[in-house]
């Protein structure tokens, strides 16, 4: 693991419940940060009733990348220093677990998923939404033809806010600003579900009410286009971030298609309700589409249209879960069963969304 902050122990508290995965070494600037990085393995390790081996803790992350008797790399440092350790643990041909956005920009992502294809090694980004149930299911009624063309696709993110003035997170030299750390999450999420193209994008942004040096809300409309059975369609797409809350946070989804509506609350997928206007036939279909994903709840309203409602767990145990949900898959690729849940290209688009929105006025979407 490179970078031990609070989201980098979070990911080895996921991955501790993986009997068959060792934690060889831990790399950060720190001690502290080590020091507390070990202990979050050590305990989510043992509350799994595993044994936590004995990871070293070590200060140069490229180093760390490049040892011989490593299977993968995790890299979770602030995104300014992702490129250089992941192009390390590429170089060494080691399986990349990047965590999002990879890089500051597209280019270097590209460039990184190049070399990693030129070199046969496995890549992948710890976009975690592509594992949620809720999300999953709702691309798969979508591609079904069950819910129509897509109409309007709505993101709003009321966050908690109270990092350090000096965090990393507020310097756009080191995050890249909210779209391009965080909003690349849900530009992917939308062109996963709906296999649609991002054409052009806006943004803009506004400074945090108790920082006001800290840019820490920001919003971004992005036309996507695309087509479902031949029938071609044009979604307009808005996504709302806001890392202010001091308690009370806020996130839902609003998916408008011809069939209807979806909601889907909380930044990790909990409860997903809709009202759709399908045939019968249809409603048992929604069913069964998503019977090895979640339990869905369907019924017929007195207007004709039909309720829908999903529900997982949700919270911090999900969370992990959608972790160790990417992590495993990108170790099956690199046994050679199947592909990685999100491959780098994938970053590279979200970036190419992040960075035009970040630009400001509307701007085409690099493709």
């Amino acid at each position: 693991m490179a970078g031990a902050g609070a989201f980098g122990r979070f990911v080895l508290t996921a991955l501790a419940a993986l009997p068959d995965v060792e934690l060889a070494a831990v790399a950060a600037r720190s001690e502290a940060s080590r020091a507390a990085a070990l202990a979050a393995w050590r305990a989510a390790r043992e509350g799994a009733g595993l044994p936590p081996g004995a990871p070293e803790a070590v200060d140069d992350a490229v180093a760390l990348a490049q040892r011989p008797d490593l299977d993968a790399v995790l890299v979770a440092t602030p995104p300014d220093l992702q490129p250089q350790v992941a192009g390390a643990a590429i170089a060494a041909g080691k399986a990349l677990f990047l965590e999002k956005p990879g890089a500051l920009a597209a280019e270097p992502l590209r460039e990184l998923a190049l070399r990693a294809r030129s070199r046969g090694v496995v890549a992948a980004l710890n976009f975690v939404m592509r594992a949620s149930p809720l999300i999953a299911c709702v691309r798969r009624w979508y591609r079904a033809g069950l819910l129509g063309l897509p109409e309007r696709w709505h993101v709003e993110n009321w966050a908690g806010g109270e990092l350090p003035p000096d965090h990393w997170f507020w310097d756009r030299s080191r995050s890249g600003g909210v779209l391009i750390e965080h909003g690349v999450h849900f530009f992917d999420e939308a062109a996963w579900v709906l296999g649609g193209r991002p054409v052009r994008a806006w943004g803009a942004d506004w400074p945090h009410p108790r920082h006001p040096d800290a840019a820490a809300r920001a919003l971004a409309a992005v036309e996507y286009a695309g087509e479902l059975d031949g029938r071609p369609w044009h979604l307009a797409a808005t996504f709302y971030h806001g890392f202010v809350r001091r308690r009370d946070e806020h996130q839902v989804r609003e998916l408008g298609f011809t069939a209807g509506w979806l909601r889907i609350e909380d930044w990790i997928p909990r409860r997903l309700t809709g009202v759709l206007r399908v045939e019968p036939e249809a409603a048992r279909a929604l069913q069964e589409a998503a019977a090895d994903l979640v339990r869905v709840e369907v019924r017929p309203l007195p207007d004709g249209r039909t309720w829908v409602e999903a529900a997982v767990a949700g919270g911090e145990a999900t969370y992990r879960e959608m972790i160790r949900e990417g992590f495993v898959r990108l170790r099956r690729a690199a046994e050679g069963e199947g592909e990685p849940l999100a491959p780098l290209t994938a970053g590279v688009a979200a970036l190419q969304v992040a960075e035009a929105a970040s630009a400001g006025g509307w701007r085409a979407v690099d493709a």
